[in-house]
């Protein structure tokens, strides 16, 4: 019985899996910011395209623009650019909940001047468990 091609398979689904876990260095700051809770959050899935302008926000008041750090000046030609490469017209921001308003207010302050108005915010969904009702008789 020849079990080369269930080896090869093995391997293959090894090698996927081991991309999919240690393969591409994801940037430090998607993991480290504290995302505030909703209890109706809606589905953005133009978020997580490639060419999404996402803008970051450390509780610590570090800005990013995609996978780089930038100042609040250098932010309105950051999506300028982005959006002369065809980007969609709306930025997406992934404040920490415990980021100063005033880092937001800036934030939103250089999108407007680079002319963008419509603004999502990335959150999580909270989970409410359901209280159970007492029926009195």
């Amino acid at each position: 019985m020849d079990i080369s091609a269930f080896a090869s398979i093995l391997v293959v689904l090894g090698s996927i899996f081991w991309m999919a876990v240690y393969g591409a260095p994801q940037p430090h700051h998607r993991s480290s910011v504290d995302l505030p809770g909703v209890t109706r959050a809606l589905l953005m899935p133009n978020a997580l395209r490639e060419d999404a302008m996402l803008v970051v926000i450390h509780r610590d008041s570090n800005i990013y623009f995609g996978p780089e750090r930038v100042s609040i000046d250098q932010l309105p030609a950051l999506i300028r650019t982005s959006l002369a490469g065809g980007s969609e017209r709306k930025v997406y921001i992934r404040a920490d909940s415990r980021a100063k308003y005033r880092s937001l207010a800036t934030v939103l302050d250089g999108v407007q001047a680079a002319g963008v108005q419509n603004v999502a915010f990335i959150v999580e969904e909270r989970r409410t468990v359901p209280v159970p009702s007492l029926i009195v008789k």
